[in-house]
C-alpha cells in the first residue's frame, strides 16, 4: 500500500493537480489557495485509496464525467476539502448590528404581512442560522404569529447532516454568553442540544452557490429579506463572486440586506446593492432605483466648509462608534468581571457588564471622558438610549470640542425617530472635525432618505475627497474594520 501511495504522488504532478484545482473551481466555485495545494493532493490520494483507484487521471475523469457515481463522489471529495469552522454568534460586532439595527428594520417593514425570510448561505454545521433564530426569539414579540423562514444551506452534505441534528460541543460556544447557552441548549453527555423550538424554526438543505440556479420558487430560495454569506467568498474567484452576487441580488426583496465577511466584496460591481457602512461592519442593501451616483458627479470644487453648510448624512445609523483607549478602561475596574477590563468587556459584546463597570469607575473618576463615552456606547448597544444620551451629554460637558459624542448622539436620535436632531448633531460633528469622514457619509444618507439627493451627493463627494488623500490601508474611524480603500471603492459605486 505504501508503494501505491508513492506511485500516486508521482502521477499527481503539478500540471494534473492544477487541472483538479480548476475542475473543483468550476464545480463548486472554491479556489484552492497555493498554500493548500499539498493538502488537496493528499485529499485526492485519500479518495483514490478509498475507491481503489491507482491512477489519478482515472479519478479526474470520474469527477469530470457524467457517470452515475459522479455526484456521490463529489460529495465525498467536498467533505474533505471544505472547512467546517463555525461557532455561535461568530462575529460579535455583526451580531450587534443585526440585533440592534437590521432585524428591527426588517421587522418594522414587514409588520403588516408578518413575514420574514432569512438565508444563511454557506452555513456549515448550522451555528449561524441557529444564532439568527435565537436573536429573533429575543427581539420579536409574538414570534409564533409570524411566518418565519430561516434557511441554512451548504455544499457539504455532512455539514448539513450535523446541522439538522442540532448537537454541539463546547468549542462552538467560545464567544457565546453563558446565559444564552444555558437558556437555549441542554447538556447531554459531552454535547449540547439546541432547544427544540429554536431547532424547528430553521430549515437546512444542500446547495451549490455556483452551479444551482436561484432565485428558485421550488427550493424556497426566493424573496429573501436578509442573506448572510460570511467567509465564503474568500475561497472564490472574483468572476464567481460576481456571478453569485448577481444571483443574491435577484433573490433579495427590495430593501433587503446582504451581509458578508469583512472586505469580501472589495472591487466588485455591486449593481443594485448599496453600501451601508456602519461602525460594526459594512452591509449591503438592495435599492433598485438610485438617482445619483458619486461617480456621476464631478468631484470638483466642493470645499469642506461648503459641504458642512449643506449637510446631509448618508445611510443607516449604527450604534457603536470607536472605542476609547484610556488605560483606565483597560486596566481598572476589573472586579466582578472575571478580570476583564471595561474595554475588553465591550469588545466581547458584554455591553451590560461594560456599562456597569464604567459606572463603578465613574464614581471615583466622575470627569473621565473616555469612561463616559464608552458607557454611552455600551448603553446604546444594549438598547438603553436614555442612559446612553445622558453619558454622551456628560462627555460633551467635559470636552466641548470632542466630536465623537455628537456622532453617537446622532445615531441615537435617528433610532428614536428624530432625524432632524440627528442632522443637527452630525453637522456639529463635522464643524468640530472638518475631516470626520463618517459624519459626512452618515449625514449624506439622511438627506438621501429624505429625497434630497443633491445634498447627499455633495456630502459624499466631500467624504470621497478626504478618502483619496489617505493611504488605502488606513482604518476609518469609527468603522473599525473598514479601510480607506474599501470605503472609497464602496462609496464610488
Amino acid at each position: 500500500m505504501e508503494s501505491m501511495n508513492k506511485t500516486n504522488e508521482k502521477t499527481i504532478n503539478d500540471e494534473l493537480l492544477h487541472r483538479f484545482q480548476d475542475l473543483i473551481s468550476r464545480h463548486t466555485g472554491l479556489r484552492m489557495r497555493k498554500e493548500n495545494l499539498d493538502a488537496l493532493r493528499k485529499s485526492i490520494l485519500g479518495r483514490m485509496k478509498s475507491l481503489k483507484i491507482d491512477e489519478a487521471e482515472r479519478y479526474y475523469h470520474l469527477l469530470a464525467g457524467v457517470g452515475t457515481g459522479r455526484p456521490a463522489e463529489w460529495q465525498e471529495l467536498i467533505k474533505v476539502i471544505t472547512t467546517g469552522e463555525s461557532y455561535f454568534f461568530r462575529d460579535q460586532e455583526q451580531s450587534s448590528l443585526l440585533r440592534n439595527r437590521i432585524l428591527p428594520d426588517l421587522i418594522k417593514k414587514n409588520k403588516d404581512r408578518r413575514s420574514l425570510r432569512i438565508w444563511s448561505a454557506g452555513c456549515s454545521s448550522g451555528e449561524e442560522p441557529y444564532s439568527m433564530a435565537i436573536l429573533l426569539s429575543q427581539i420579536l414579540p409574538y414570534i409564533e404569529n409570524w411566518d418565519i423562514l430561516i434557511l441554512g444551506t451548504d455544499i457539504n452534505q455532512e455539514a448539513i447532516r450535523k446541522a439538522k441534528q442540532g448537537k454541539y460541543r463546547h468549542w462552538s460556544f467560545r464567544t457565546t454568553h453563558p446565559d444564552v447557552k444555558n437558556r437555549y441548549f441542554k447538556k447531554h453527555h459531552d454535547e449540547w442540544l439546541i432547544d427544540e423550538t429554536i431547532q424547528n424554526r430553521v430549515t437546512f438543505q444542500i446547495h451549490n452557490l455556483k452551479q444551482d440556479h436561484f432565485p428558485d420558487p421550488h427550493s424556497g430560495i426566493r424573496e429573501i429579506d436578509l442573506i448572510i454569506c460570511r467567509n465564503v467568498f474568500i475561497y472564490f474567484n472574483p468572476e464567481d463572486i460576481s456571478d453569485v452576487l448577481k444571483k443574491f441580488t435577484d433573490t433579495l426583496n427590495e430593501g433587503g440586506y446582504l451581509l458578508t465577511g469583512h472586505g469580501e466584496l472589495h472591487a466588485q460591481d455591486l449593481g443594485k446593492l448599496r453600501t451601508l457602512p456602519f461602525p460594526e461592519s459594512l452591509i449591503y442593501q438592495k435599492i433598485s432605483e438610485i438617482k445619483f451616483q458619486i461617480s456621476d458627479i464631478a468631484p470638483a470644487k466642493i470645499g469642506l466648509s461648503r459641504a458642512v453648510k449643506s449637510p446631509a448624512p448618508q445611510k443607516k445609523q449604527p450604534k457603536k462608534p470607536d472605542i476609547p483607549s484610556s488605560q483606565l478602561l483597560k486596566k481598572d475596574s476589573k472586579s466582578h468581571t472575571n478580570g476583564l477590563g471595561i474595554e475588553e468587556l465591550f469588545l466581547n459584546g458584554r455591553y451590560a457588564e461594560a456599562a456597569s463597570s464604567a459606572e463603578c469607575l465613574l464614581t471615583d473618576s466622575p470627569d473621565d471622558f473616555a469612561a463616559h463615552y464608552l458607557a454611552a456606547q455600551a448603553y446604546a448597544n444594549s438598547g438603553d438610549y436614555s442612559n446612553a444620551a445622558l453619558h454622551c451629554k456628560r462627555a460633551i460637558e467635559i470636552d466641548v470640542v470632542a466630536e465623537r459624542p455628537y456622532f453617537l448622539m446622532a445615531h441615537i436620535s435617528e433610532i428614536i425617530g428624530d432625524k432632524d436632531q440627528a442632522k443637527i448633531l452630525l453637522k456639529k460633528a463635522t464643524y468640530l472635525n472638518p475631516e470626520f469622514i463618517a459624519a459626512y457619509i452618515e449625514l449624506g444618507t439622511l438627506y438621501d432618505m429624505e429625497g434630497d439627493t443633491v445634498r447627499g451627493v455633495k456630502l459624499r463627494t466631500a467624504a470621497v475627497e478626504l478618502l483619496k488623500g489617505l493611504p488605502p490601508e488606513t482604518i476609518i474611524e469609527p468603522y473599525k474594520k473598514i479601510t480607506a480603500g474599501e470605503l472609497l471603492s464602496s462609496i464610488s459605486k
